[in-house]
């Protein structure tokens, strides 16, 4: 069933992939490869730190200080807006180690979307709840979450910004 998650959660880069014809498996190869290189170290290096930028509702400081960009004026085709926003599709992932044996995995587990070039991000309020509960069973092993694009370059997740329960909406923001 964790195989098939992560192939639902990497649709998006199946579609973005299609023209080149690459197989999923060489995506998630590649993901892997490149979190396991870029963020090595104690399974609770970056979690911990993440757990101290968490702020508390979509209504959120931090949430109210996004600069936006202009929307475009003219109007696209979906091909043409598909060409033009494909490079914001991005999967949410985490890094973790498991309760069988002591390597760090990676699990690719839901999407984002860029929404602003400085690492703004949105996802669901569903991927970042086990961080945000404060219940450390949510999230025992788990080190780095992060988003990768269609090339498979990750980003770590460094701020919660806001996030909405009943919207099921989360703000997060990427290195």
């Amino acid at each position: 069933s964790r195989f098939l998650l992560a192939l639902l959660s990497i649709a998006v880069f199946v579609t973005c992939k299609a023209q080149d014809k690459v197989p999923v498996y060489t995506i998630m190869h590649g993901i892997e490869t490149n979190v396991l290189s870029e963020f090595p170290g104690h399974p609770e290096w970056g979690f911990s730190k993440l757990r101290k930028n968490i702020h508390s509702s979509i209504t959120s400081t931090a949430a109210k200080s996004i600069v936006l960009p202009a929307p475009d004026t003219q109007e696209l085709t979906p091909s043409q807006l598909y060409s033009k926003r494909m490079d914001g599709a991005l999967i949410f992932g985490k890094m973790y180690v498991c309760n069988e044996c002591p390597r760090l995995h990676i699990s690719l587990i839901a999407t984002a979307s860029a929404v602003t070039a400085d690492g703004v991000c949105l996802t669901n309020y569903h991927m970042v709840h086990p961080i945000v509960s404060g219940d450390p069973s949510l999230c025992t092993g788990d080190s780095v979450y992060f988003v990768a694009d269609r090339d498979g370059v990750c980003y770590p997740v460094t701020e919660i910004m806001a996030y909405s329960r009943d919207e099921d909406a989360a703000v997060i923001r990427v290195d």
